[in-house]
């Protein structure tokens, strides 16, 4: 489980259940993508995750190492059940 902090408390939601949702930028409501992979970048002491590192696809469905999607934990502002919103 990954646990994130909301006003009203912590919620838990597993790591698998993040594939297949989409991205959304809050503030300008872009779509970023929807998440086919995710690796997540954290901290060995503390436990605490960084960033979310999102690979981007060609049309062939060819990984493209480059160009990577990344993500800042504390910019995530809800995980809901289809989307994720963020702030940038």
């Amino acid at each position: 489980y990954i646990c994130y902090h909301l006003l009203k408390g912590v919620k838990k939601v597993r790591f698998e259940s993040l594939k297949g949702k989409e991205f959304i930028e809050a503030t300008k409501g872009k779509r970023l993508g929807f998440i086919q992979e995710l690796d997540l970048e954290f901290d060995l002491t503390t436990s605490e995750i960084h960033q979310l590192v999102i690979p981007k696809y060609s049309l062939l469905g060819l990984r493209k190492d480059e160009q990577s999607l990344m993500l800042q934990w504390i910019d995530i502002r809800v995980i809901g059940q289809e989307i994720i919103l963020i702030d940038r």
